[in-house]
């Protein structure tokens, strides 16, 4: 019974990742990047973090359905909570490990609101478009625009909250960040 429950989440788990993977187009190769055009493919890179992926942003991204003070707030979908955006690799366990370029563009308007830890049930002390990043990721020419980041302590930025030796080449935040 044990071994059919662990078969039946392994099988659950590859589904998820497939469909997800499914939404990008390309292939996440070096060659052959996944490529992301607005809020809710940026926020599902969290879903694929962790597998060396290559990801490219084919255009301008405006994030304002992430923040419930703004009258395109996302009431009903991904941000319904009211936090705003999950970091990208938003814990140690889950960290961003892969390749992810702005391409030159903006992204505008990325609301994150997580001044508690332990807010939706999971660790989220690692605050910025992305949370944590590993020694194998590489970021360059990510361009953030008024963004509005509230972390809980040290670990908040507006690009990377905790970088753990990733390489970032030729990024910019502006807006307003505060951490504890």
């Amino acid at each position: 019974m044990k071994k059919i429950f662990l078969i039946s989440l392994v099988f659950f788990f590859l589904f998820i990742n497939i469909n997800l993977i499914q939404a990008y187009q390309g292939t996440g190769t070096e060659t052959d990047p996944f490529q992301i055009e607005n809020c809710e493919q940026l926020q599902n890179v969290s879903e694929i973090s962790r597998s060396n992926y290559y990801f490219i942003v084919n255009n301008d991204i405006d994030c304002s359905m992430t923040n419930p003070n703004n009258s395109n707030w996302d009431s009903e979908g991904l941000w319904g909570e009211g936090i705003g955006f999950y970091p990208l690799g938003g814990n140690s366990r889950d960290q961003f490990s892969g390749y992810f370029d702005g391409n030159h563009k903006k992204i505008e308007n990325l609301y994150i609101n997580r001044p508690d830890p332990t807010i939706s049930g999971e660790p989220n002390n690692l605050t910025g478009l992305f949370g944590y990043i590993s020694s194998e990721t590489e970021i360059k020419d990510v361009y953030l625009d008024q963004v509005n980041i509230t972390g809980v302590n040290q670990k908040t930025g507006g690009l990377v909250g905790y970088n753990f030796e990733g390489t970032i080449k030729n990024s910019y935040v502006s807006g307003s960040i505060t951490g504890g």
